[in-house]
Parts: structure tokens; sequence; C-alpha cells
């Protein structure tokens, strides 16, 4: 028989799973840029191509889903 759970805690357990696959996404796509870069040889890249990149991303993929 398959065990009911309160709407709430639904809500929780489905925020902290997609909350670890963004954060799982968010670094694979920095290490991507951070390789790309080097294997470009990009003669400008340095600490702060990183933290922008950092930022852009952080802005999109950690926001809290409001629907859920």
């Amino acid at each position: 028989m398959a065990q009911e759970i309160s709407l709430e805690r639904y809500k929780k357990a489905y925020r902290e799973v997609r909350e670890e696959e963004e954060k799982r996404g968010f670094l694979a796509h920095l290490v991507v840029y951070v390789f790309k870069k080097i294997y470009i040889g990009s003669t400008c890249f340095d600490l702060k191509d990183v933290r922008a990149e950092i930022c852009r991303l952080g802005r999109n993929s950690w926001k809290k889903d409001e629907g859920v």
C-alpha cells in the first residue's frame, strides 16, 4: 500500500531535489566554461571573467520556485 505524505512535506522534498539538480547543473556549466576558456587560450581570461560568469549563472540558477 502506498504511503501518503502531506502536501507541505511533498513541496519541501520537491524543492530540495530541484535545488540539488540546479546546483549540479550550475557546477557542470562552470567547469565547462573554465575549460573552454583555458582551451581557447584567451589572453583576457582571469578571475574577473570567472566571477562574472558565476554571478550571471547564479542569478538564473538558484531562483526560488515561486509556483511550488
